[in-house]
């Protein structure tokens, strides 16, 4: 859904498949509800990092950043910080209860 939306948005090709087998193998190891924390964290440190290097002139506006580091480095996170995020989400569904 989310290489759909960016394709729709951009109207370009914005996730590869191999990002898209990525983040269903993680969605298999963390669970539903981590893997959208997950593909959360990828896109902030990809978007980040895609401004840092668009202001210090290292990249053109729509070339490509590879988004596999991203969503590892989320998942790592995820992973390691598990108990925290499920909390967020716990607390999060209590509010609205």
């Amino acid at each position: 859904m989310i290489a759909l939306l960016g394709r729709s948005m951009f109207k370009r090709e914005a996730m590869g498949g191999g990002d898209i087998k990525l983040i269903s193998g993680v969605g298999a190891f963390l669970g539903l509800v981590n893997v959208l924390w997950a593909i959360f964290i990828a896109s902030f440190l990809g978007a980040l990092t895609g401004a840092i290097l668009l202001i210090a002139g290292k990249y053109k506006k729509f070339q490509l950043i590879p988004f596999g580091v991203y969503i590892s480095l989320g998942t790592i996170l995820v992973f390691l910080l598990q108990p925290g995020f499920s909390q967020i989400y716990l607390s999060l569904i209590s509010m609205y209860k």
